[in-house]
């Protein structure tokens, strides 16, 4: 982040505070590894390597923590780990598993993405002492099945593409860090606008 906008974002926070919800791509951005199911699917777009613009020696891990307890000092913080990606363009794999008579409800190894974010699990394992951590496999992954659903039981994609979020999951997620939090965060009424902080 460079430092003059970093400046003016920890700023603005401190002049008017409320709960922070950060929510990442944690591992792509901390590492630059584009996610592989091991099943086929691999999210699209090229590796990329990611440094501390101010120390190019630092690491980035230790940066990033650094910077969010400095952040959890200021206001109320809660984290949003890391969503499981799926690898595969959901919807498009939904389609083409209806269309060629192949069971169409998908996931993925809940193994596969926690040895891919073994590090930024243990970053959010940290940081839960200064601020509330959200994990979205919780909603995800099976412990029993060790899968990961990309799809609800009505087949609808809980993913827009091979990463990101669709709306039903963006609203299941935005409810589970509301129970997560009571007290800090409420969802206003219907005809309100808006999350209530």
């Amino acid at each position: 982040m460079h430092e003059r906008y970093r400046a003016e974002v920890f700023n603005f926070i401190a002049n008017h505070p409320a709960p922070v919800i950060i929510s990442a791509r944690w591992r792509l951005y901390l590492e630059g590894h584009r996610f592989d199911n091991q099943e086929g699917g691999v999210e699209s777009g090229k590796n990329s390597k990611h440094y501390v613009v101010s120390d190019l020696s630092s690491d980035i891990y230790s940066y990033v923590e650094s910077e969010l307890i400095g952040l959890s000092r200021t206001v109320p913080l809660v984290i949003v780990s890391q969503i499981p990606e799926a690898g595969w363009s959901v919807p498009e794999s939904i389609s083409k598993r209806k269309i060629y008579g192949e069971p169409p409800s998908l996931s993925t190894s809940r193994l596969v993405f926690e040895e891919a974010n073994n590090r930024v699990n243990l970053l959010m394992n940290r940081l839960s002492s200064v601020a509330t951590v959200v994990y979205p496999d919780e909603l995800l992954c099976s412990r029993v099945s060790n899968r990961c659903m990309n799809n609800d039981e009505d087949l609808v994609p809980l993913y827009r593409d091979d990463n990101h979020p669709s709306y039903l999951l963006s609203k299941w997620i935005s409810n589970f860090i509301v129970e997560k939090n009571t007290g800090l965060i409420s969802l206003k009424k219907a005809g309100d606008e808006g999350v209530s902080m």
